[in-house]
């Protein structure tokens, strides 16, 4: 499967996990077997997972690209999809 798919994929099952557990995944493993049968590795990665990152906002779900080096999911080098946290700055009642 091309990164892209990949990540897009891996950002679908982490949507899946907010629906079922209230939250966003904090790792790339928590999400699976439940909603992906295998930890999703990056296509240019050199056999390393995904690279997911979280903020207060929600998280990003990324693949280190064609230069195959972490830029910290900079759209511009790596394939980068996000999602955000539709829970972020609600204050629980």
């Amino acid at each position: 499967m091309a990164a892209p798919a990949l990540t897009a994929a891996a950002c679908i099952a982490a949507l899946r996990f907010e629906r079922d557990h209230g939250r966003l995944p904090v790792s790339i493993g928590e999400i699976c077997p439940s909603y992906m049968q295998f930890v999703p590795l990056d296509p240019f990665g050199h056999g390393r997972p995904l690279i997911m990152k979280t903020n207060s906002q929600g998280l990003a779900i990324y693949s280190t690209g064609l230069n195959r080096e972490d830029n910290r999911g900079d759209a511009d080098t790596d394939v980068v999809f996000r999602v955000i946290d539709r829970n972020a700055g609600r204050v629980a009642k």
